[in-house]
């Protein structure tokens, strides 16, 4: 007989898909990434905005959320963005993080089981709030996406179309984590799998989530539709 648990957490992290990259973890949602948070982290961008004489975006919805990577050794590197067309529409805001980041040298490497480990933290840059004097916290400015009729009428349409009839394994408990995309249109993209090798029920998560058609409500940053990654943690016990 098989037991089917399901546990979900949905958390905002403003969307580059570091694909191509090496597969480092994202960055704890508890520690802070930045001595002093963010608070500080945006105060020391705003000092590097003046002190390198740049000048506002002529269109102020320009709106980039750049994935950093934080080493152990607290150095930071940007991670590459495939996503073009983004950067396209916020060339601007684009280039201005870039120029910055080099500058920033406060970066704390998260903390897995006691060691410092690299993990990619995600950075929302919006140039119209930087310039002006008041103090930035992305965090007050986020909306997380939104599922039509809650996290319990995802649950029930995810639930609804897995299939567990077609599951087979040897008796034990199984883990896996689902991550996907949700984009400024509410559609969910760039579906993932990680954790315990269970190919069926990998296969099974990731059939079930795409015949799920209903949008999302996209996640905001500033106002702005923003992507997001959500995160689906699944567990499976067999016996």
């Amino acid at each position: 007989m098989l037991k089917l648990y399901l546990f979900f957490i949905l958390i905002l992290f403003v969307k580059v898909n570091a694909q191509g990259q090496a597969d480092y973890g994202v960055f704890p949602q508890e520690q802070e990434f930045y001595r002093g948070g963010k608070i500080k982290l945006f105060d020391e961008i705003r000092t590097l905005l003046k002190d390198h004489n740049l000048q506002p975006c002529e269109d102020d919805q320009q709106f980039y959320t750049a994935s950093v990577l934080i080493r152990e050794n607290a150095t930071a590197v940007f991670v590459k963005d495939f996503d073009s067309a983004n950067i396209a529409r916020n060339r601007c805001a684009y280039d201005m993080f870039r120029k910055v980041l080099p500058h920033l040298k406060g970066w704390v490497p998260a903390g897995v089981d006691g060691k410092s480990t690299a993990a990619i933290a995600e950075v929302p840059f919006i140039p119209a709030v930087l310039f002006k004097e008041k103090v930035y916290n992305p965090g007050e400015l986020t909306k997380h996406p939104e599922f039509p009729g809650g996290v319990s009428a995802f649950q029930k349409e995810f639930v609804k179309n897995f299939n567990t009839k077609l599951l087979d394994s040897d008796p034990g408990t199984f883990h896996i984590q689902v991550t996907f995309i949700v984009n400024e249109l509410g559609e969910m993209k760039d579906i993932t799998v990680t954790g315990d090798h269970n190919w069926d029920m990998a296969v099974e998560a990731v059939v079930a989530l795409k015949k799920i058609k209903m949008r999302w409500k996209p996640a905001e940053v500033d106002g702005r539709a923003s992507k997001a990654k959500v995160r689906l943690p699944l567990s499976m016990k067999f016996r």
